[in-house]
């Protein structure tokens, strides 16, 4: 977890969320974005833990692995490959 937040922090993510905002409007986008963060990182936790409880570590592990390789979909897409 500390090496995503590392990664989230140091990417620039927050900055490109916060460009598209008014100062004034810089703390409500900020804890915006740590709800939607925090509320994924356990809904993330709750998930893997009700399919671990009913397969088991080993059988968990290897689904999540399956259900996170589908993040890497949408970088074999065409517009992946044209670039930003």
């Amino acid at each position: 977890m500390a090496v995503v937040t590392a990664w989230f922090d140091q990417s620039g993510q927050g900055q490109l969320i916060e460009g598209r905002v008014s100062r004034p409007s810089y703390g409500t986008v900020s804890a915006l974005r740590n709800l939607a963060y925090d509320g994924g990182m356990g809904v993330g936790a709750a998930g893997f833990g009700l399919l671990a409880a009913h397969t088991g570590y080993a059988w968990g592990f290897a689904l999540t692995g399956v259900l996170m390789m589908g993040a890497l979909v949408p970088l074999r897409s065409p517009r992946a490959a044209a670039g930003p």
